[in-house]
């Protein structure tokens, strides 16, 4: 906004998340609904299945993650606005990891808790961001994060509670092969996950910030 001539005092404030609730066996909601069994480990992406988001790259970098982690699946949770689903099936099919790639559709309820609190690691490979509500959802659930959008989540790099990784499946499949296979590593982010949550995401923190931004410009500072 400064670049092309706004003088109006200007600040940059984050949304903020709720606590999320929690749901009695989680994994046997997820057995129950898309067959997944206990042993493996979930990927979670959830938002609008589009290729700005990545969905296709997501795919692709699970490949690479099933070489090394083969009880790995990838959950894709979204409205498909679009019409990718089969489109992404075939690119899945191709790639002979068919049945480790799930599309729930659009999720609600206790089957989105469900994911949120039996996944290993929220990606988000998307080209572009401003600040997703799932990856704030997804840090207040202890879930380290994959994200592509390094400008988007500065935070998530300082607080060490996931990975800004380059936009290639290499570089994503790394960083969510690293979480799988060390878990001094996986359970430090986890934490830092939750703290980054607590520390810059809570209402009251946002409501905070607010009105002391709003106290400088009446104060004139």
């Amino acid at each position: 906004m400064k670049s092309i001539g706004v003088e109006c005092p200007i600040e940059v404030i984050a949304n903020g998340v709720e606590p999320l609730e929690t749901v009695s066996n989680p994994r046997s909601i997820l057995k129950k609904e898309y067959g997944i069994e206990e042993n493996k480990d979930i990927i979670f992406f959830i938002g609008r299945i589009e290729l700005i988001k990545g969905v296709d790259l997501a795919i692709e970098s699970i490949k690479l993650v099933l070489d090394k982690n083969p009880n790995t699946v990838l959950v894709l949770a979204g409205p498909d606005r679009e019409n990718l689903t089969e489109e992404l099936s075939q690119l899945s099919n191709k790639l002979g990891i068919k049945d480790n790639v799930i599309f729930t559709g659009a999720i609600k309820g206790d089957i989105r808790l469900a994911l949120y609190q039996s996944s290993k690691v929220l990606i988000l490979p998307s080209i572009t961001e401003v600040l997703a509500m799932a990856v704030l959802e997804g840090l207040k659930s202890g879930l380290p994060v994959v994200v592509t959008d390094k400008d988007a989540f500065v935070d998530v790099v300082s607080y060490d509670a996931g990975y800004a990784c380059d936009r290639n499946k290499e570089s994503i499949s790394e960083c969510i092969n690293k979480l799988l296979t060390n878990d001094t590593l996986y359970n430090t982010m986890s934490k830092n996950a939750l703290k980054l949550a607590s520390d810059k995401y809570t209402w009251e923190g946002i409501a905070k910030d607010t009105t002391t931004y709003i106290s400088k410009v009446i104060k004139g500072l």
